[in-house]
């Protein structure tokens, strides 16, 4: 046998080889059987829902929600109208067929609440940062402290001319986020 069969021979092999493991691990011999998630019903709560943070650890997630559409809606026309406030609810995810609430939030001011995001201090305190645009060219970061029963307090408030239509947070520690 010729040199160069030999080559072409374990070439073809390694070609071979690696094409079978490629498709293992994409899964293509793998059967997916059928599973039956049970039936699916429609969750009333908020209107316009905005965002969802889970806290993992008290097992509850946290929704803004507001009138976002309609507030735009007047700024963009010039004639800022009387749009309600928005408001942040909880849902508890350890109780099956639970339903969100809403939560009292006093914001000091007009409360359109965008982006969510939700902190846990190394003390355990649980701090909920929140996007708001109380007015058409005025965007805020307002920092909630999370209190029993999930209650909010108002702790903070972040504006700045650089901070422009901001969506959402990520809140890295304490008054620090992207």
């Amino acid at each position: 046998m010729s040199s160069k069969l030999i080559v072409i021979s374990i070439l073809l092999g390694l070609i071979v080889f690696q094409a079978f493991r490629i498709s293992t691990d994409a899964g293509a011999f793998v059967e997916i059987k059928p599973v039956d998630y049970g039936r699916c019903e429609k969750l009333y709560g908020p209107p316009g829902s905005e965002d969802i943070n889970v806290d993992r650890i008290n097992r509850v997630a946290f929704i803004s929600s507001g009138n976002g559409r309609e507030a735009f809606e007047s700024y963009r026309s010039g004639k800022p109208g009387q749009v309600a406030d928005g408001d942040i609810w909880v849902l508890d995810l350890s109780v099956a067929d639970s339903l969100p609430r809403p939560l009292k939030v006093d914001a000091g001011s007009k409360f359109h609440p965008h982006g969510i995001d939700l902190l846990t201090l190394p003390s355990g305190a649980r701090e909920l940062y929140v996007v708001n645009h109380p007015a058409r060219d005025q965007h805020e970061i307002l920092i909630f402290t999370v209190g029993a029963n999930h209650g909010l307090t108002l702790k903070r408030r972040i504006h700045y001319p650089e901070l422009i239509s901001p969506n959402d947070i990520k809140a890295i520690d304490t008054d620090r986020f992207l």
